[in-house]
């Protein structure tokens, strides 16, 4: 994945200067060059007079809030930064636009900053999240640490066929161009559980014949190690964790406990491809835990909003 275009989404309620989403983009700007836009999304709710004027006076009043929007992030930027980034104003509902912007224009990653005081993700990084087709790099300003590390979470199980083999390694080549950039270290981490296993652990009266549940344990053991072992190799990778469990909650546990800079993660809810992070799971993880996110869909997902 080269990154030469990145849409930064200013926050309503936050300055740009203050928000630690657009840090990132700077430090990516000047590792890399790319470019860096800044999107504002101005809202019907965001106009006063809605309702009240007249559709023309309304309109006079819409331009002139935008304006002023786009002039005080031009005075932001060049009071504080030496860089040149693009400024762009869209009026409409915010998700929309902000896809919209990203697949029209051909953007490569879409920042955002997700505000932790809010109790679980905001709507609007949920609408992103299940939506976009563009990476999306969700920061939290909590998890800003000096030190940089990135954890992959990848499911060895999509190693069985082409189209896995393509979404994990479409994680794993964001999660390389990254660590580059902000000269981290990519640790691997996958999860696995035994078929069966709560059923054979848990239900003793109903115990299966001719099934020795410690001899599954330790074959899948080795198959999940030999698969990760492989996947390291083809990768050129080293670090990595590999965690016997159900995955949303295993990898939840593991982030909050290491507490990396940042996460990144598939979410497959519209490709039909048995994976871990199937349905709710990805959004499962996001919710519990306290590190930046990124969020990479397969490729051939396309937006249903464009």
């Amino acid at each position: 994945m080269n990154i030469k275009r990145v849409l930064y989404v200013a926050n309503k309620d936050i300055l740009v200067i203050d928000d630690p989403a657009f840090t990132r983009c700077v430090d990516l700007h000047r590792s890399s060059g790319c470019y860096v836009e800044i999107l504002m999304v101005v809202e019907e709710k965001d106009i006063p007079g809605l309702g009240v004027y007249s559709d023309d006076k309304y309109n006079v009043i819409k331009k002139e809030v935008i304006e002023k929007k786009k002039k005080m992030l031009e005075v932001q930027l060049d009071s504080n930064y030496k860089i040149k980034a693009g400024i762009k104003i869209r009026y409409g509902i915010q998700f929309i636009e902000i896809i919209k912007e990203s697949v029209e224009f051909d953007f490569d990653l879409i920042v955002k900053h997700q505000d932790v005081r809010l109790k679980g993700l905001h709507s609007i990084d949920l609408h992103l999240l299940r939506k976009t087709q563009v990476p999306l790099w969700l920061i939290r300003d909590e998890t800003l640490p000096s030190g940089q590390n990135i954890v992959t979470a990848i499911d060895l199980d999509l190693e069985k066929n082409g189209e896995g083999k393509a979404i994990n390694k479409k994680i794993i080549d964001v999660s390389k161009r990254l660590s580059e950039e902000l000269t981290a270290e990519v640790k691997v981490l996958s999860c696995w559980s035994v078929s069966g296993e709560e059923f054979l652990r848990n239900k003793p009266l109903l115990k299966v014949d001719n099934v020795d549940y410690p001899e599954i344990l330790s074959l899948e053991e080795t198959r999940y190690s030999e698969l990760m072992k492989n996947f390291l190799a083809e990768n050129d990778l080293g670090s990595h964790a590999l965690i016997r469990g159900e995955a949303a909650e295993s990898i939840s546990d593991f982030i909050n406990f290491e507490r990396p800079s940042l996460l990144v993660i598939g979410s497959f809810s519209r490709t039909g491809i048995k994976g871990y992070l199937i349905g709710n799971t990805a959004e499962d993880v996001l919710l519990s835990i306290k590190s930046s996110v990124l969020v990479v869909k397969p490729e051939g997902f396309i937006s249903p909003v464009v």
